[in-house]
């Protein structure tokens, strides 16, 4: 079985690593478009044998316009290469202990929902091995339950809405069933397949990229709204962080 994995990157050496480092292990292909890094990332993915860089650029903007047209198309190469896909951001990881054997078991699905955590830790991982390894709890969110695990050769367009969070259901066109932890009888700590995202990874982090966020929004993302709590001020992420710190549990 393929699977190929696409992501979104702007100066994510602190995080690329692990990415690389968990989907490696079952990915023949890590593509990542790169939004003009200048951290080493670019330069870390070259040097990857399962990476594949490719870039675009915004003018050092970030421009969300720009990201869901990218992912809902970069996939659609992989259709009739790949069995399945993954197109999300350098931060989300698709955990599954054995992914090869859940997907084999669920041919008749075609695109995967998977039960969303925000994993939190008071500070950013130092573990030379997998992040989860380290961060192990987190809070459910439902926003982060997102279908970003599909087959390219029953999905013809995928439509995810800005923000890449949904999925914009008029413009959905696949074959196949639709796998949701939910409509297969699970929650969200029984879910077998979870989508991890390690966003919340000490006060320090979060708030340093959202600091830099805040400098590259466009007016493309001012005018419509997306991306606007890059910059509330640091008192409101500290309520945000110690919310799901406080509402976490042991995930993997």
């Amino acid at each position: 079985m393929k699977i190929w994995v696409y992501a979104i990157c702007w100066n994510e050496m602190q995080m690329l690593p692990y990415f690389f480092r968990h989907y490696e292990t079952f990915c023949e292909k890590i593509i990542i478009y790169d939004n003009g890094s200048d951290d080493g990332s670019q330069e870390f993915v070259k040097a990857h044998p399962k990476g594949v860089l490719r870039t675009y650029d915004t003018q050092g903007q970030i421009r969300d316009d720009v990201y869901v047209k990218i992912k809902n198309n970069c996939w659609k190469e992989a259709n009739g290469k790949a069995d399945y896909v993954i197109v999300g951001d350098v931060d989300e990881f698709i955990h599954h202990p054995n992914i090869f054997k859940f997907l084999e078991e669920h041919r008749q699905f075609s695109i995967f929902k998977p039960a969303g955590w925000n994993m939190v830790s008071n500070k950013f991982p130092t573990t030379p091995g997998q992040i989860y390894s380290e961060v192990r709890t987190g809070a459910h969110h439902g926003g982060q339950s997102k279908p970003m695990l599909f087959d390219p050769k029953r999905v013809k367009e995928i439509a995810f809405a800005p923000g890449c969070h949904g999925l914009n259901k008029k413009k959905l066109d696949h074959k196949g069933k639709f796998w949701w932890f939910k409509n297969q009888g699970f929650d969200q700590i029984t879910s077998p397949i979870k989508m991890l995202h390690f966003k919340f990874m000490g006060m320090d982090y979060v708030y340093g990229r959202y600091q830099l966020m805040a400098r590259r929004l466009s007016a493309v993302n001012r005018k419509h709204g997306w991306g606007f709590h890059y910059k509330k001020p640091r008192q409101w992420v500290q309520k945000e962080f110690d919310k799901w710190k406080q509402n976490s549990q042991k995930v993997v």
